[in-house]
């Protein structure tokens, strides 16, 4: 992060390869090192790793536009640091809802940022989202013993995914005109999705 804003040299592509490194090997450790005694704290621990990532990205692309390598780098960084977080912290249903609710928000950042990268890693987080859907919250239930129709954990995950996906594809409509062509047809497989689920 230093070196990027105080060098006006450009990242290359092994920087890259030595910062995704550095952070697998860091953050797989710690990992390993604080679960057994720090588990309840593990995924702010991530989650302030992630913070501490994308303040030097943008950092970077505020005092070194030309460093592109770095920017990406730092920021795809601290995108799957929030994102491998989420199931740390969290349990249950509540993974779901915070991944749909994550790709909503990259999604939105990434109009408000015109950055395509940005919006790949929303539709990435979405996929993950749409296959725990699949595989995972509709065995919520084991039995329908005092089986409530509405209002229960699954209707509530898949009414909040649903409403993501909704307002994804908006955002992608909305801004049409800013989409390269191979984006054109993400609003209609988003729509897709969401009316199946």
């Amino acid at each position: 992060c230093l070196r990027g804003l105080f060098n006006t040299q450009k990242s290359d592509e092994k920087d890259l390869v030595l910062s995704i490194f550095n952070a697998s090997i860091y953050f797989g450790t710690s990992y390993s090192l604080l679960i057994d005694k720090y588990e309840p704290f593990l995924g702010f621990f991530f989650a302030l790793g992630a913070l501490i990532y994308l303040i030097c990205a943008y950092a970077i692309s505020a005092s070194n536009k030309e460093d592109r390598f770095g920017v990406y780098a730092l920021g795809g960084i601290g995108l799957v640091l929030i994102t491998l977080a989420i199931p740390i912290q969290l349990s249950s249903n509540w993974i779901t809802i915070a991944w749909a609710v994550e790709s909503l928000l990259l999604a939105w950042i990434g109009f408000q940022l015109k950055s395509y990268y940005i919006r790949v890693f929303s539709s990435l987080v979405l996929i993950v989202t749409a296959i725990r859907l699949i595989f995972y919250d509709i065995k919520i239930f084991d039995s329908l013993t005092n089986y409530q129709i509405i209002f229960n954990e699954r209707f509530i995950t898949y009414l909040i995914a649903i409403i993501a996906m909704f307002s994804i594809a908006y955002l992608y409509n909305k801004h049409r005109d800013e989409l390269k062509e191979e984006e054109k047809q993400v609003p209609v497989a988003i729509g897709i999705a969401a009316n199946l689920f």
